[in-house]
């Protein structure tokens, strides 16, 4: 029978056969990263690339893995980038990360052959979105498998995918064991039960920023948990920076129902013509409960094929507004003039008051047959 091996951030196990794994008509979700993918090696296809000379040979070739080394380079559209792994890191425990990449990156470890139109052919182990919208893997390849040669593809989720590409290889003892996945979200529905939200990122932490693609169709959208004891400062949740498409973002209690009779706060366009942001207080009081958040989008174009956001947490007091600028000062009252029937008239020259240490200047009119002055008054004192 064949084996079939379950790769994913936390464990590894086996099965005889995709029944055994009762996922026989399913993708292969339970407990694995979004998108992840395993295949059994396949024979030789037209246009793959096999064995170690041929590989290093190829283009697309960037030379073998070390433990304890971080690679970097650039990527244009729909490239493809190779590296193999030395026969004495077989057996040993890996972990191969892109997490950081500037891009949505998809990771292969594949045996004996690379396919560049293909990257999941041979594949052994593969993932997407790990961390974000990059990739990461713990493996380690049994040391039976010593003389056979294996390599690490690593590529872009779409053919347009374009930047900086950083991976990372930690090996044994450095290789510290992921921490286990949040419990499952569930919603509070009418009639009181409660299921799991298929979409589900995990729990937010401040200070931190979350990448995603809500992709295609007319009901994409993530959910995240906002844990209980992160409410002690204003909340401030922010899809400015990264966001390519007209978002909503939606906070509310742990019955998220369609009438929205737990919503806490909401935001569409509070930072551009279609970006979200929201600041939520709870006035001092920390929330004794887990809150859930909701990013989607605003409309629901079936044509739209990528729905790409960045959202940043942040966890402080809102910073205050600043002062308004000093009123003026007033003008000094007017100066008094007394003339010879004893009533008064203000001066049409007078400049206002002296005060010690200061210089004034000014100009005198040229009015001919009249005296022309200007007037400044000497406080009391």
């Amino acid at each position: 029978a064949a084996v079939f091996f379950v790769l994913d951030d936390v464990t590894m196990s086996s099965a005889t056969s995709p029944d055994a794994l009762g996922m026989s008509d399913q993708p292969l979700r339970a407990g694995l990263p979004k998108r992840s993918f395993f295949r059994a090696p396949t024979r030789e296809k037209s246009g793959a690339t096999c064995g170690a000379e041929s590989v290093a040979a190829s283009d697309l070739y960037e030379g073998p893995i070390a433990c304890g080394a971080t690679y970097e380079g650039s990527m244009e559209d729909g490239d493809t980038r190779v590296f193999s792994i030395p026969s004495d890191l077989i057996g040993r425990d890996l972990m191969l990360s892109l997490c950081g990449s500037d891009f949505d990156t998809i990771m292969a470890v594949t045996e004996a052959c690379v396919d560049p139109d293909d990257n999941e052919a041979y594949s052994i182990a593969g993932n997407d979105d790990a961390c974000g919208l990059q990739s990461r893997l713990y493996l380690t390849i049994p040391a039976i498998k010593e003389s056979v040669d294996h390599f690490v593809v690593i590529a872009g989720y779409g053919d347009w995918e374009s930047g900086r590409y950083s991976l990372k290889v930690l090996c044994d003892a450095d290789v510290s064991a992921p921490s286990p996945p949040p419990p499952p979200l569930h919603m509070c529905t009418s009639d009181g039960s409660l299921q799991a939200y298929p979409d589900f990122q995990g729990d937010i932490a401040c200070g931190e920023t979350y990448t995603g693609d809500l992709g295609s169709g007319s009901q994409s959208e993530h959910f995240y948990r906002v844990p209980a004891g992160l409410t002690e400062a204003p909340l401030s949740i922010s899809l400015c920076d990264g966001t390519h498409f007209d978002s909503v973002i939606e906070l509310s209690g742990q019955c998220f129902t369609a009438g929205g009779s737990e919503l806490k706060a909401s935001d569409d366009d509070g930072c551009s013509d279609f970006a979200s942001q929201l600041v939520y207080s709870w006035d001092g009081a920390a929330s004794d409960e887990d809150m859930i958040l909701r990013v989607r989008a605003f409309d629901n174009d079936p044509d739209v094929l990528a729905r790409l956001y960045s959202m940043r947490v942040e966890c402080k007091p809102i910073s205050p507004s600043p002062p308004p600028p000093p009123s003026p000062p007033s003008p000094p009252p007017p100066l008094e003039l007394c003339v010879g029937d004893g009533s008064l008239n203000a001066y049409s020259t007078f400049k206002g008051d002296v005060a010690c240490g200061e210089t004034y200047t000014g100009v005198l009119d040229d009015v001919v047959g009249l005296v022309t002055g200007n007037f400044y008054r000497v406080p009391a004192g």
